[in-house]
């Protein structure tokens, strides 16, 4: 009897045990990265709207990039008189930090966008935030995107800030809506 009760304690200890790595495998499965960001990954279709009244169409292309430390999107799109707007988003993820970060390099008009992410999967929202840079380095407008992703359909709205206004009452520069090509 003895040894049956030190038998089921050590089978006891060593299924608690296993439970408490199995938790601790999970915990750090959640631990935000950059394949949080996999929704972005593929070939899509765009329709974008501008504030006064352009539109573009066009197509974007994310992968990862850089031994899948970076998602990579390059954009090409054609505005109705036929002029090219193409730009490259580099998405990353620093676990230093906590945070996630893109940097958007643009065609037209030249210039970049530095920008910090926050991302709530659950609620399906993806926010941005910073700042746009001429093409000669000098600061333009601060910056705020909103994402509503979808499933296939991801939708954005971009608001430039050239005062001093709360980023809430911004005005909307681009609306984009991005479709997963089948």
């Amino acid at each position: 009897m003895k040894v049956t009760n030190v038998i089921a304690a050590v089978l006891m200890t060593c299924g608690v045990g296993l439970l408490s790595i199995q938790a601790g495998a999970q915990d750090a499965e959640k631990a935000p990265s950059l394949e949080d960001m996999n929704f972005m990954v593929g070939e899509w279709t765009l329709e974008t709207n501008y504030a006064n009244g352009a539109t573009a169409r066009g197509t974007r292309a994310c992968t990862y990039a850089l031994r899948k430390t970076r998602i990579r999107c390059v954009t090409e799109s054609l505005f109705s008189d036929g002029s090219a707007r193409d730009l490259e988003v580099f998405y990353s993820y620093s676990g230093n930090e906590g945070k996630y970060a893109e940097i958007t390099v643009y065609q037209r008009p030249v210039g970049n966008k530095v920008a910090d992410l926050t991302l709530d999967k659950t609620a399906g929202k993806m926010m941005s935030r910073g700042y746009v840079y001429g093409g000669d380095g000098t600061s333009g407008p601060r910056v705020s995107e909103e994402w509503i992703i979808n499933g296939d359909t991801i939708t954005m709205a971009m608001r430039l800030n050239r005062g001093g206004q709360p980023a809430h009452v911004w005005p909307v520069f681009i609306e984009e809506k991005m479709t997963r090509k089948k």
